[in-house]
């Protein structure tokens, strides 16, 4: 296995030194924000470029799917009355079977939902149950002890860069 040697920490040891570590982390931010910008514009710039030079392959490509569609659905009993698919010199058409789960006429969602919770059939309806921390907040103690839940209170370390001050020292 390769020797590593562990990474000695950066110590903060003044209120100077930690005013000048957060003007370096101001800087930082700042141009790694510069950096992700130019990123993104180049990305952007990418995506335009490819998308107006495949505009017109895939209108050209829509149209000839559509075409063979046409071709298939009017050619149907004569092209595939023996097998579902036609091989040709550039590839196959042809139809297959699939299956879809559709609600009946005039019967509604909530009535199928309600059907579904009647005879027990769980498992064919969604259903993402989490805890609402955030709705919450401003319950009293009381009525988060009823639910099981608490109320706490914790410090946690933040870092704020002033990041107009770096703009206007650079």
């Amino acid at each position: 296995m390769a020797k590593s040697k562990p990474e000695i920490p950066y110590i903060v040891e003044s209120v100077e030194q930690a005013d000048g570590a957060l003007a370096e982390l101001s800087a930082i931010s700042q141009k790694i924000k510069e950096i992700e910008l130019e990123q993104q514009e180049a990305i952007d710039f990418a995506k335009t470029q490819a998308t107006q030079k495949s505009l017109a392959l895939l209108a050209r490509k829509k149209e000839l799917e559509t075409a063979l569609g046409v071709f298939g659905k009017l050619n149907k009993k004569e092209l595939f009355e023996k097998k579902k698919s036609l091989e040709l010199g550039f590839g196959i058409i042809g139809f297959r079977a699939s299956s879809e789960i559709a609600i009946q006429r005039g019967i509604k969602e909530d009535m199928v939902i309600s059907k579904l919770k009647e005879y027990s059939f769980h498992e064919g309806i969604k259903t993402t149950e989490k805890i609402n921390r955030d709705a919450m907040l401003g319950w009293t103690n009381e009525k988060l002890e009823t639910v099981g839940l608490e109320r706490k209170q914790k410090d946690t370390f933040f870092v704020e860069v002033k990041e107009e001050k770096i703009k206007n020292v650079a």
